[in-house]
């Protein structure tokens, strides 16, 4: 949710800065409509309704579309018919979902790109920006620790590969059967 908000905040600013016309702002609305809907799932104790209804890619595509900069998000088309279990999509869905939260808030990214695939009992989301970096032993990110926790308890992991001046990767597996 938050990641979300971050988001809204920064596509007001960027109408703000440009003087955006009225389809920048209905859109904007539109954005800030569906966050209320998500905010009022969430505060119910259900998953955002993309992931619960269309499944891990569906979701992702559908929270990276409402985003200021470029995203792209790509999977291979054998991955948006398989569903797993909610834990594994909810882990997975809110890593990807903090990863571009961070790109917007503390990098300046202008593109970000997205990868989720399965490939040896493995699921894997791929979070890479254009950013300015960071240095990785700088003291760790609360958002990430919470995230690289919650997908250690389901036996994956998270890292994080940056420099100052070259972009952040975030890249987080969980395993998953066949």
């Amino acid at each position: 949710m938050q990641q979300q908000l971050v988001a809204l905040i920064a596509g007001l600013e960027l109408a703000r800065a440009t003087g955006a016309g009225p389809a920048v702002l209905a859109g904007l609305r539109e954005q800030a409509r569906q966050t209320l809907a998500d905010l009022r799932e969430l505060a119910a104790g259900i998953h955002p309704s993309a992931l619960s209804q269309g499944g891990l890619v569906e979701a992702v595509e559908e929270r990276c579309s409402r985003l200021p900069v470029r995203t792209t998000v790509t999977s291979p088309p054998s991955l948006r018919a398989r569903r797993f279990a909610d834990q594994v999509e909810g882990a997975m869905y809110f890593t990807v979902s903090e990863a571009v939260a961070n790109a917007l808030k503390h990098a300046a990214a202008a593109t970000i790109e997205v990868r989720l695939e399965q490939d040896g009992g493995r699921l894997r989301a791929t979070v890479a920006d254009d950013g300015k970096g960071f240095d990785p032993g700088a003291p760790a990110r609360r958002g990430l620790a919470t995230l690289a926790d919650r997908l250690d308890a389901l036996g994956g992991s998270l890292t994080v590969d940056s420099e100052p001046g070259k972009g952040t990767r975030v890249n987080a597996w969980v395993p998953v059967d066949g």
